[in-house]
């Protein structure tokens, strides 16, 4: 904490793919350990990604307790708006606790934003969330954090190893049993989509600006899921398939997921989803390829929704073959 590097723990899109907790192919996450002792600064430029969410959380990873949302904000919200023609934009911004806010964060004229620490417990997580709507096109936002005043990394100890360890492996065994005991409830209610417990979501560390729908799917060789949606009025949305241990499939070489940028719509401004083994080949509808996968997990996010509760996906088993001759005798007809 007396040192902070805002490091992507994890990323699908490096050498060595680490994976966890749904992680959303459009996202770019990253995290840094910090503690309300201090005051830190955190600068850089803001980019061109579709949304940059900065988050709060307190606790830290591989600890009990959770990571409960302590304060969160969007960049745009913060002074900080995309802009195209300049992803040079400086950003800046504060955090520390209340009774440390630095003066130029309650100043009249041009406050410098600030997020808010609690108190207790001491330790937190600064949590940014940077999401794409094209990878290949938006640039994003960099971003560096320093205790304010300067950093001073405290001297290594055997202590302070010992339990930087037991951190490290607790985080390991503790987020997999977290997310395959999630898994083992999604099955509840497999090839459905209901809508995610808020509160639980919101304790995890999740993006409370999201409306996550959090589920199990589980295909024939010869079926298909289904997803027929009518997108609210939001910032944006997506979906994706993961394995059963909530990690994304292989977005790198494969279509596992589809965004409000990237989707083909219907005249209406619906869109529907098809989960299968094989492409259906169909113009109008989003292929969600399952890479040889026969069951796992799912999710579908709305992001920023202006209302609330917002309409939910409706999925649907079929025979592929029977899917296909519907919508070739809907293109006759028409």
């Amino acid at each position: 904490p007396a040192a902070p590097v805002l490091v992507a723990l994890a990323n699908g899109s490096r050498a060595a793919p680490v994976k966890i907790g749904s992680d959303n192919p459009d996202n770019l996450y990253q995290s840094a350990i910090i503690s309300s002792e201090y005051v830190y600064c955190v600068e850089g430029t803001r980019g061109s990604v579709h949304y940059l969410g900065l988050g709060l959380q307190s606790g830290t990873y591989g600890k009990p307790g959770g990571l409960l949302t302590i304060d969160y904000k969007e960049a745009s919200d913060m002074g900080f708006p995309k802009d195209l023609k300049n992803t040079s934009l400086p950003m800046k911004f504060y955090i520390s606790t209340k009774s440390k806010m630095p003066k130029c964060c309650s100043r009249r004229k041009s406050p410098v934003p600030w997020l808010c620490m609690a108190d207790s417990p001491v330790e937190h997580v600064l949590i940014v969330r940077q999401t794409y709507e094209d990878r290949l096109t938006e640039e994003a936002a960099e971003l560096k954090i320093s205790c304010d005043g300067g950093n001073v990394p405290s001297n290594i100890t055997p202590k302070k190893l010992e339990e930087s360890l037991q951190t490290a492996s607790l985080f390991v065994a503790g987020a997999s049993m977290m997310f395959s005991m999630w898994a083992k409830d999604f099955k509840a209610h497999t090839n459905k989509l209901p809508l995610f417990d808020q509160e639980k979501s919101n304790r995890a560390g999740g993006d409370p600006n999201l409306r996550y729908y959090h589920s199990y799917w589980a295909l024939a060789d010869d079926e298909a899921l289904v997803i027929e949606a009518m997108p609210p009025k939001c910032d944006s949305w997506n979906f994706q398939l993961n394995n059963h241990w909530m990690e994304s499939l292989e977005y790198r070489y494969f279509t596992v997921h589809v965004n409000a940028h990237l989707a083909t719509y219907n005249d209406d401004g619906s869109v529907i989803v098809v989960v299968s083994h094989n492409d259906p080949g169909l113009p109008h509808v989003n292929w969600i390829d399952t890479v040889g996968h026969t069951c796992g997990t799912m999710c579908w996010r709305w992001i920023r929704p202006e209302s609330d509760p917002c309409p939910a996906p409706r999925p649907r088993v079929v025979k592929l073959s029977a899917f296909l001759q519907e919508e070739n005798g809907k293109k006759k007809n028409n």
